[in-house]
C-alpha cells in the first residue's frame, strides 16, 4: 500500500473490494455481503486489531472469487494478504482433507485463528437462523479436529466460548 489509511479507511476499503469481487454471490438464499458483514461484526465486537476487521470482509475472496492473491497484496499489504492466505483452504479431494491442509497453515498466525473463529461463529449462528440442521450436524462433527488443530489454551477463549455456546445450544 502507497497511501497510509487509517484503521476506518482500510476497513471501508476492504469492504469494498470485497462487495466487488463476491458481486451476485450468494450465502445462502442472502446476499454475499450478509456473511461478510456478520464475520466483520464478531472481530469488530471481540475488539480484534482492525487489520483483522479489514480482513473479515476478504476472508473469502481468494476461494470464492477471482481475485488472485497479488491482487490482496498489493491492495492491501502483507499483513491482511497473509490473514487471507491463511483462512484460504487448500485444495484437496473432500472437505476432510482440505481441512488438514489449511489448518496448520492458520494455525501459523494466532490472529488467523481469531478470524477462523469469526467467520466458524457466523456459520454456526446462520444453521441457526435457517434451521439448517445437515450444516449444524457437519459442524458440530468437525468440532473436534477444529479446536484439536486450532486451539491453543488461554488464547481467544471469548470466541471458543461463544462457539461452544452456539453448539451446545442446538445440542439441547
Amino acid at each position: 500500500m502507497s497511501v497510509q489509511l487509517n484503521d476506518a479507511e482500510l476497513i471501508e476499503q476492504a469492504r469494498v473490494f470485497a462487495l466487488k469481487a463476491h458481486g451476485d454471490q450468494k450465502y445462502g438464499k442472502r446476499p454475499y455481503e450478509h456473511h461478510l458483514q456478520q464475520v466483520f461484526y464478531l472481530a469488530k465486537s471481540f475488539e480484534l486489531p482492525a487489520q483483522v476487521q479489514a480482513a473479515a470482509w476478504l476472508h473469502d475472496v481468494l476461494e470464492d472469487t477471482e481475485v488472485y492473491f497479488e491482487d490482496v497484496m498489493v491492495a492491501f499489504g502483507v499483513k491482511i494478504f497473509d490473514l487471507v492466505n491463511a483462512v484460504t483452504n487448500e485444495a484437496g479431494k473432500n472437505r476432510l482433507e482440505r481441512h488438514e491442509r489449511t489448518y496448520p497453515k492458520i494455525r501459523r498466525n494466532e490472529y488467523a485463528v481469531a478470524l477462523k473463529l469469526c467467520d466458524r461463529i457466523a456459520n454456526v449462528r446462520e444453521c441457526v437462523h435457517t434451521e439448517n440442521k445437515g450444516l449444524m450436524k457437519m459442524y458440530k462433527k468437525e468440532q473436534a479436529d477444529f479446536e484439536k488443530a486450532l486451539r491453543r489454551p488461554g488464547e481467544w477463549e471469548e470466541l471458543w466460548r461463544a462457539l461452544h455456546n452456539l453448539l451446545d445450544f442446538q445440542a439441547k
